[in-house]
């Protein structure tokens, strides 16, 4: 499968916490513009796809050991979604001045989000 340049493939090291929604070989993607996160099982077959409201753009995304996803909009906003994609929680990012990078979850629950400026981190 070819994807645009716009595709941010993450690569998956899961602990047995989330075999339930995730099996190996799948692949979670997360598209900036239009913003869309995909979860896909290797045989390219689509278990989930999450769309974001036009105009945005989404800066990556994480998945915690539930299984929800986490993704940061360039509006500073940090957006929670269950493994269905309903989206169940969201959390502005006050301290990150410019565009949001990648939301980094560590395996203590400490989640981190960079500014692209390099300026700044909340935790």
């Amino acid at each position: 499968m070819r994807l645009p340049h716009r595709h941010l493939i993450l690569a998956l090291v899961l602990q047995p916490f989330a075999l339930a929604q995730l099996q190996d070989g799948d692949l979670l993607i997360s598209r900036w513009s239009p913003p869309e996160l995909t979860h896909l099982r290797s045989d390219g077959s689509v278990v989930t796809q999450i769309f974001g409201p036009p105009g945005d753009n989404w800066a990556g995304s994480t998945v915690t050991p539930e299984g929800n996803w986490i993704t940061a909009t360039f509006h500073r906003e940090l957006l929670v979604f269950d493994p269905s994609g309903t989206q169940i929680g969201s959390f502005p990012m006050t301290e990150i001045n410019g565009p949001p990078g990648e939301p980094v979850l560590f395996a203590d629950g400490t989640l981190v989000v960079g500014d692209q400026g390099g300026d700044k981190m909340e935790m």
